[in-house]
């Protein structure tokens, strides 16, 4: 009989179920453990029996004892299921310490400032031979570089229904505010932002896609009403240095702003129409949704952020 014959008439399964009672030594708890009723059990070792030639395993008043054949067998079957399990199914059990890999990152420069002080600090404890490599986010789903698996993740606020094949995490919703800085010649002493008072005012706008209108352009409109924006900012943080310098309005969401008023002279106020909130989500593809290391990195951001 040759190799293939020999092949064809082995149940892989059956080195399962004798690694499971040459384990436990049990036919019950065995076959518990394997999802098996007894009687199948009891059955597949005596189709073991036969392709070995060999009892194997012998009732004994301690239970279920290898014959010397068996405990021959013992060490190579469980080392097939272990290389099988790895190699060909691909689980093995998930180490950060040995991980080395690149994660890539489109999202905002905001993004970066709420993430990547404690991230950096989980990666130099957990995993320290992986990296993090953040990219700038289009104003749209970089669909492609996740589908090619040249980016990990996507993080913003910004888009939209998915297309099939991807996943999203909700990691947290913001508010908006606005910010003057602290010696404001008009508003420094206003404990409120009127509507006017708002619409007189020349404003800055973060805008990664390049536009002067936003959603509170639109919600001005629907009163018949505007406001001068006078600078498109193509980067959330870059407004850190703008505002405190101009007599300009930031309107933006409050973790953004209470960020820049921790280092700037900032007087931040309530704007005088309501803006829905900005939800920020976590999105990758489908490729990589059952990576252990990708599980791992997808659930360190969403413990950071949803903070």
């Amino acid at each position: 009989m040759n190799l293939a014959d020999k092949i064809r008439g082995f149940d892989l399964n059956l080195l399962a179920v004798f690694a499971a009672i040459d384990e436990y030594r049990h036919i019950t708890k065995a076959a518990k453990v394997l999802r098996m009723t007894q009687p199948a059990l009891s059955h597949a070792l005596a189709r073991l029996r036969i392709l070995m030639d060999d009892d194997l395993f012998v009732k004994s008043s301690k239970g279920m004892v290898p014959t010397p054949r068996a405990s021959q067998l013992s060490q190579p079957v469980r080392s097939i299921l272990s290389q099988f399990e790895r190699d060909i199914l691909g689980v093995e059990d998930f180490v950060p310490e040995k991980m080395q890999k690149v994660f890539r990152i489109h999202t905002t420069d905001l993004i970066d400032s709420l993430l990547l002080p404690a991230l950096l600090k989980i990666f130099e404890k957990q995993a320290p031979k992986s990296r993090i490599i953040s990219l700038s986010s289009p104003f749209a789903l970089p669909r492609e570089e996740l589908e090619m698996g040249k980016s990990d993740l996507a993080v913003a606020g910004f888009f939209g229904n998915l297309p099939h094949g991807f996943y999203q995490q909700k990691l947290f919703s913001d508010v908006f505010v606005s910010a003057v800085r602290k010696d404001h010649p008009r508003l420094c002493k206003k404990k409120e932002l009127s509507l006017s008072d708002f619409c007189e005012e020349r404003h800055l706008l973060v805008s990664p896609g390049g536009e002067l209108h936003s959603q509170v352009d639109e919600i001005l409109a629907k009163k018949k009403l505007n406001r001068a924006v006078v600078a498109g900012l193509n980067a959330f943080m870059s407004s850190a240095w703008v505002l405190p310098e101009t007599d300009c309005i930031l309107t933006a969401p409050s973790r953004l702003v209470e960020q820049m008023a921790k280092v700037f002279p900032l007087k931040i106020m309530t704007p005088p129409m309501r803006i829905p909130e900005i939800t920020i989500v976590q999105v990758w593809h489908d490729r990589n949704h059952h990576d252990a290391g990708h599980r791992w990195f997808r659930e360190h951001i969403r413990s950071i952020l949803q903070t």
